[in-house]
């Protein structure tokens, strides 16, 4: 009996100590927050200043689904951004597989001139302080998951990282019409309502499908070239899909403020990240 005491008298003291070392976490500064400005900065300051617009001549040799959409998101006459920050003030993000969402906010960064995308991501995981930083640059992608401010939570690096972050530069720089005007994608009209995009990056190449609604406006993207781990443990290629809707009017354009990030499996669709309060900032 006193061996029993003892035991539960040592798990709690344990419990006690991880809670307060939670606790404590939170008020001690972000270890990733501090790299996703340092890397956004210092491109920022090597990103030339432009001051071209969007013109009916330039719209003329984009393809038929991109033409509607900026012009139905009022992008017309506007100047062509050089990068583009996409806020995500409240998000439901899973971590894994088999695990409830926590609720983060999030940013992203990504460049029109290069595949080059920063994002971070903070928020509580339990009591403590979770945060993430994903990054692709120079045909190399990365992430890294922090808990409570010591801990590694997950990291990845190499040929996949690489490929799922060139992937979602591809889905979110639609936004940026001097992408199009870069050459850095090429496009296949499939029909009025889909658009295949392919991107290189030196050796790297990756493709998705921009899906728009009668309308001409951008509902999402496609792919089945994702990798990662299903939910039965087994790596493979995961059919990777962006949502969006709810358009309103953000600084004069015309916008999504929804975004879903979702797997796709043979027994249906795995929503990860949902925000309802998406805020795009060009630049």
């Amino acid at each position: 009996m006193r061996f029993v005491r003892t035991f539960v008298s040592s798990v709690l003291i344990f419990a006690v100590l991880l809670a307060c070392l939670a606790l404590i976490s939170n008020v001690l500064p972000p270890r990733l927050e501090g790299d996703y400005l340092r890397q956004v900065y210092e491109q920022i300051l090597q990103t030339p200043e432009s001051n071209l617009v969007l013109t009916d001549a330039m719209l003329a040799d984009f393809p038929s689904q991109l033409q509607r959409l900026y012009r139905q998101c009022g992008y017309l006459g506007k100047p062509l951004a050089a990068y583009l920050k996409m806020d995500f003030e409240q998000a439901d993000y899973t971590l894994s597989f088999h695990q409830s969402s926590i609720l983060v906010s999030s940013q992203q960064t990504l460049w029109a001139d290069t595949p080059l995308r920063f994002n971070y991501a903070s928020g509580r995981l339990a009591l403590a302080s979770y945060e993430s930083l994903q990054s692709y640059r120079s045909q190399f992608g990365e992430s890294s998951q922090i808990f409570a401010r010591y801990f590694q939570l997950g990291a990845e690096s190499g040929l996949a990282a690489s490929k799922n972050q060139l992937l979602a530069w591809l889905a979110d720089s639609i936004w940026l019409p001097k992408v199009a005007l870069s050459g850095l994608v090429s496009w296949e009209e499939i029909d009025p309502q889909h658009l295949k995009a392919t991107v290189s990056d030196g050796a790297l190449q990756v493709h998705g499908v921009f899906e728009f609604d009668a309308d001409g406006l951008l509902t999402g993207f496609f792919t089945n070239e994702t990798e990662g781990f299903d939910p039965e443990g087994e790596w493979g290629y995961l059919p990777w899909i962006v949502n969006l809707a709810d358009y309103n009017t953000q600084s004069g354009y015309f916008l999504p403020s929804s975004y879903t990030l979702s797997w796709v499996f043979p027994m249906g669709r795995y929503p990860y990240f949902t925000s309802q309060d998406l805020q795009f900032h060009f630049e």
